[in-house]
């Protein structure tokens, strides 16, 4: 299984994160970092953006790593801070899970 570090995560989520995007009418936020708002009042998209950077990014991650998660799982959509806030908070995510399947 090949492993991704937290700054590779980051990349993967800012590059689908881009990809999405620039299909709406706003297009991508010039630049994105770990801090970028995914979702809320500030954030780049609306649930049905996120639910499809989230399938998207979900199959990136495990096509890469050889893992079979699954991004949206009932612990992340039932945690009191929602692990798709931000770029970074999303990177967090997906470490645990892969940690947790490796």
């Amino acid at each position: 299984m090949t492993k991704l570090d937290r700054a590779e995560l980051i990349d993967l989520i800012v590059e689908t994160a881009r990809d999405y995007a620039a299909t709406l009418p706003d297009g991508a936020p010039a630049t994105m970092s770990a801090e970028t708002l995914l979702f809320g009042t500030d954030g780049i998209f609306d649930s049905i953006g996120l639910v499809s950077v989230i399938a998207d990014l979900e199959d990136q991650v495990n096509d890469r790593t050889q893992a079979a998660i699954t991004i949206a799982d009932e612990r992340a959509l039932s945690a009191e801070r929602s692990p798709f806030r931000s770029v970074g908070a999303l990177a967090d995510h997906v470490l645990t899970l892969l940690e947790t399947t490796g």
